[in-house]
């Protein structure tokens, strides 16, 4: 007899699989926004505040960050779906851990998080993006974008769960791409034109995501931008994954 938790596992694989909209579009809206900037002001990737590496060596961790406002709520459906059909009480007879249900979905999310990093490193490599930090580097990259992209994925499926309305599961990964626009995204730091804007970025978290994916990728920056990056994305993946844990009581009850 198979494992149950496996078959868990592997259904919630198998509906990625089935129903790649999420993400694929957040790939596409990735792409776009990669080739676009890129066109737009990526003249100014000469100067010395973005390190002699080229505009799109500093742009494309925004490519990988934008990934999670598209992807982030895939999980926070399929359980919405599954709870609506009443399949999801079903499963609560199953000899596994309740939790097991939720954390199935957040790992498949996670596992497509990490797959469309790679394909978004790719696409930033053929345009021009140095990859200097070799294997290791990308590799970094995405295990950052996984552990941040699954936190912000449990968020959105306790969100589901604690509200029973899915039209909300897409407000963790809005909250995650407005706060591109208040990181130094586009420009570093130093070249933000307002003192406030510095500030917050100086308090947002992607700031050091992005910091370090660009120190990891090529180069840029400083190392000491990576640890605390890995600790920020740890403390996502875990606190939200705990949420969720603990959300799924309120289905289930």
């Amino acid at each position: 007899m198979r494992n149950p938790g496996l078959l868990i596992i592997g259904r919630a694989l198998k509906r990625l699989v089935s129903n790649p909209a999420p993400l694929l579009s957040g790939l596409g809206m990735s792409a776009f926004f990669l080739v676009v900037y890129d066109a737009a002001i990526g003249g100014i990737g000469f100067l010395p505040e973005f390190g002699g590496a080229g505009y799109m060596a500093f742009l494309l961790p925004m490519g990988v960050v934008s990934l999670l406002f598209a992807s982030s709520s895939g999980s926070a459906q399929a359980l919405s779906a599954d709870i609506a059909s009443g399949y999801f009480q079903r499963l609560a007879l199953a000899p596994v851990p309740r939790s097991a249900f939720v954390l199935a979905a957040i790992l498949a999310d996670a596992i497509g998080v990490f797959a469309s990093s790679l394909a978004v490193l790719g696409l930033g490599a053929l345009l021009g993006a140095p990859l200097s930090g070799g294997l290791t580097g990308v590799l970094g990259t995405a295990a950052l974008a996984t552990l941040f992209g699954g936190g912000v994925s449990a968020a959105s499926a306790a969100t589901v769960m604690r509200s029973g309305k899915v039209e909300l599961a897409g407000t963790i990964g809005s909250a995650v791409f407005m706060l591109l626009f208040l990181a130094p995204t586009f420009v570093p730091r130093e070249l933000m034109g307002a003192r406030w804007l510095q500030v917050v970025s100086a308090w947002n978290p992607l700031s050091y995501l992005m910091e370090a994916m660009r120190f990891l990728v090529s180069g840029l920056g400083e190392a000491a931008s990576v640890p605390a990056a890995f600790a920020i994305a740890g403390a996502a993946g875990l606190g939200g994954t705990a949420l969720a844990a603990v959300s799924v009581r309120k289905v289930l009850n």
